[in-house]
């Protein structure tokens, strides 16, 4: 039996080798595919675990020094620095910080980890940037999440300074910007304070109405001065004429929470807990004798006159506050 000859076997191996060549040019293919899908999947996932970082805790994430996030106590700082507007690189990923923002989501800690071709994720924060509304300055920052693709070199710009991301490359990225979870606190702190104002106004009219003394020189948001003295003719303490005086109790010359015991003002106004809370540890405040308002206790001799006021103090991110006046403007 003749076998092959040396030709006839160096065509075949020349055709595996080609066909070899092939394969793993498609395997390659297939696998680069499979990790930039990977990739996007855990983007996702931590772009939506950040999103609900920013929205449990609005004033803690952006408290620390501008370029970082702190979450849960824990602080994400860029090590790269971001004030030229280079892409700022993140600690190493398995440090607290990180384990922190993928505590927010269900995925296991260790899929988030890592992007899909396994190399850290690259983190850009910006500086501290603002957003205007009515009655306050909202503050917030802008951070992207980059993955470098399959070639591992980063080829895009972040510019810190605005906050604009521009990708470039085989990158990946996602933004979270923080603005959307600041516009809802803003409209939370808005819409709370408002109801308090106006129950705190409707509250001065009533006891206004249910005082047999019915004086306008008399400040019934408070039914006693600012040292906390109920018989004061000026404050809605007990009067000579025998009403009982109302509920709400002074603020003692400042803000004060309106959970404070002291001032009672869930009791006056009929409100609930919720009602004059923002989030766990931000109450508003409320201030009815300090020197912001008309009150008979006025260092001001021309604030000591009616129409009173009192305000309604939201604090916001930033160390900024919204304030909402009641005025007890009397028909």
């Amino acid at each position: 039996m003749q076998g092959f000859s040396l030709l006839e076997i160096v065509a075949v191996l020349a055709v595996m080798s080609l066909l070899s060549l092939g394969i793993l040019a498609s395997l390659g293919s297939y696998l680069e595919f499979s990790q930039r899908q990977s990739t996007r999947v855990r983007l996702e996932q931590l772009r939506d675990s950040l999103e609900r970082c920013m929205a449990a805790l609005p004033y803690e994430i952006f408290s620390g020094p501008a370029n970082t996030l702190t979450i849960a106590g824990q602080t994400v700082q860029d090590t790269a620095g971001s004030a030229a507007g280079r892409m700022s690189f993140a600690k190493e990923p398995s440090a607290t910080p990180w384990r922190a923002i993928r505590n927010c989501s269900s995925p296991s800690l260790e899929a988030l980890a890592s992007d899909g071709f396994n190399r850290p994720w690259l983190l850009g924060v910006s500086n501290d940037l603002s957003l205007d509304v009515v009655g306050a300055r909202i503050p917030y920052r802008v951070a992207v999440i980059v993955s470098a693709g399959a070639n591992g070199r980063l080829e895009s710009v972040f510019d810190a300074t605005t906050g604009q991301m521009t990708l470039g490359g085989d990158d990946l990225a996602e933004v979270v910007d923080g603005i959307a979870t600041m516009q809802n606190l803003h409209a939370e702190a808005r819409q709370k304070s408002a109801k308090v104002a106006n129950a705190y106004r409707e509250y001065f009219t009533t006891r206004y109405l249910a005082s047999a003394a019915r004086a306008y020189e008399i400040d019934y948001f408070a039914r006693s001065d600012s040292s906390g003295d109920p018989r004061s003719p000026l404050w809605d303490g007990p009067s000579p004429e025998g009403h009982a005086g109302g509920v709400a109790g002074n603020t003692g010359g400042a803000a004060v929470p309106a959970t404070d015991p002291n001032i009672r003002l869930l009791d006056a106004l009929g409100l609930a807990l919720a009602d004059v809370t923002l989030r766990p540890g931000y109450p508003l405040q409320i201030d009815n004798s300090s020197p912001a308002v008309n009150n008979p206790d006025n260092p001001d001799p021309a604030r000591t006159l009616p129409p009173f006021s009192a305000r309604v103090i939201a604090p916001l991110p930033g160390g900024e506050t919204l304030i909402t006046t009641a005025s007890g403007v009397l028909d």
